[in-house]
C-alpha cells in the first residue's frame, strides 16, 4: 500500500524528533550474496522513544526515484521486501524509508545485494585463424581474469567483454599460435572475484605436418579406391584377353 497509517509505540533510537523523541530505522542484513535463481528477503525494522505515526512507507533500489511495487516477483510490505527467482539485474542498493504524518523522512542504513552466476568456459583451437580461443558464458559480477599458460610466454593476446541482454556477461580471449607452440600443452584460467578456486582449461596443439596428413585423409581413402579399382580393371582386361587368345 502506498498510503499506510502506522502507529508506533517503541523505545530507543538515535536522530532526533520533536519533543525529544528519536527514531532508529534497521535493515538487516547490510550485505546479502545470492546465486541466480534464489531468494532474497530484507528486513527493516523502525523504533522510536515517543509515540508517532508512519503515513508512508515505500522501497527503494540505487535512489528514490526507483521506488518498488509488488509485483509477481516483488513482495514489497512496511517491514520487509522479498525478491523471488533473483537475477544479475536484481543487484544494487535497497533503502526502506517512512515519512511520519509532519512529513519527517527515515531511511534505512540500506541492504547491498549482489546476484553471482558461475560461467560456462569452453577453449577451442580456430585452425584456419591459427587461433586459441578461450571464453566464460555468462557470468556476473564482471570482474573476470583469463590468463594462458603456455611456452613460450609472451604471446600476443586479445580481449572483449560483452553484456548481454539478461545481464550477465561474456568474455574472451583469443591466443595467436606460432610455430614454437605446436605440440605443446595451452591451458587457460579463469578467476573470478566470487569463486573459490580457479577454472581451468587445457588443450594439446596439433603439429602441422600430423594436421596436414589427417586433413588429406579423403585424398587418401580416394587414390586408394583409384589404385584398387585400376588393378582389378587390369585383371579383368587380361582375363578377358587370355580367354579371346584361346578362343
Amino acid at each position: 500500500m502506498d498510503l499506510l497509517l502506522l502507529l508506533l509505540l517503541v523505545t530507543g533510537g538515535q536522530s532526533a524528533l520533536t519533543g525529544g523523541s528519536s527514531v532508529t530505522v534497521v535493515q538487516h542484513p547490510p550485505e546479502l550474496y545470492l546465486s541466480e535463481g534464489q531468494t532474497a528477503w530484507i528486513s527493516c525494522n523502525i523504533s522510536s522513544t515517543k509515540e508517532f505515526q508512519i503515513v508512508h512507507h515505500y522501497w527503494h533500489m540505487n535512489g528514490p526515484k526507483n521506488a518498488l511495487v509488488n509485483t509477481s516477483r516483488i513482495t514489497v510490505t512496511p517491514l520487509s521486501l522479498t525478491i523471488s527467482s533473483v537475477t544479475p539485474r536484481d543487484s544494487g542498493l535497497y533503502v526502506c524509508s517512512f515519512l511520519d504524518i509532519m512529513l519527517d523522512s527515515y531511511q534505512g542504513n540500506g541492504t547491498h545485494l549482489l546476484v553471482t552466476v558461475t560461467p560456462a568456459m569452453t577453449l577451442r583451437e580456430d585452425t584456419e585463424n591459427h587461433l586459441l580461443i578461450c571464453q566464460a558464458e555468462r557470468f556476473y559480477p564482471p570482474d573476470l581474469n583469463i590468463s594462458w599458460r603456455v611456452q613460450p610466454e609472451g604471446n600476443q593476446t586479445l580481449e572483449d567483454l560483452m553484456e548481454n541482454e539478461d545481464g550477465t556477461f561474456t568474455k574472451t580471449s583469443r591466443l595467436t599460435i606460432t610455430e614454437e607452440m605446436q605440440g605443446e600443452s595451452v591451458s587457460c584460467h579463469l578467476y573470478h572475484t566470487m569463486f573459490n578456486t580457479t577454472l581451468h582449461r587445457h588443450v594439446s596443439l596439433t603439429d602441422p605436418r600430423i594436421r596436414l596428413y589427417q586433413q588429406l585423409l579423403p585424398c587418401r581413402v580416394l587414390l586408394v579406391f583409384i589404385l584398387i579399382s585400376g588393378l582389378a580393371s587390369i585383371m579383368v582386361y587380361d582375363r578377358l584377353q587370355r580367354r579371346a587368345s584361346k578362343s
